[in-house]
C-alpha cells in the first residue's frame, strides 16, 4: 500500500475510552483490540503517529498517520496539515 500512497490515515484505536471509574474492569478483555490497529506498524519498522482527530461523545480521538520509511518528512508534514486547523486538541465534533 505505501508504494501507492505517501501516507495512510487510520484510527489510532477502533473504540474510544471507557467512563472514568470503568476503565479497569472494561479494558481488561479489550487489550489485543486497543493495540491492533498501531502494533502492526511497530512490528514491521514502519514510521507512524497519532494526533489528536476531535471527539466523539465528549470522548477524544486520535487519527494514526503511517508513512515510508525513510520519509518521515512527508508523515510529519501530513500530521501538521490534518492537526493545523483544528489546533491542539482538534476541534472536530460529532
Amino acid at each position: 500500500m505505501l508504494a501507492r500512497y505517501d501516507v495512510l490515515v487510520l484510527p489510532t484505536v477502533p473504540l474510544t475510552a471507557p467512563p472514568i471509574g470503568e476503565r479497569d474492569s472494561a479494558l481488561g478483555p479489550l487489550q489485543p483490540t486497543l493495540v491492533s490497529l498501531t502494533c502492526p506498524w511497530n512490528v514491521a519498522r514502519v514510521p507512524a503517529l497519532s494526533v489528536p482527530a476531535g471527539s466523539v461523545d465528549g470522548l477524544p480521538v486520535g487519527a494514526q498517520f503511517i508513512g515510508r520509511p525513510g520519509a518521515e518528512h512527508v508523515l510529519f508534514a501530513a500530521a501538521e496539515r490534518f492537526r493545523a486547523p483544528r489546533g491542539r486538541a482538534g476541534a472536530l465534533h460529532r
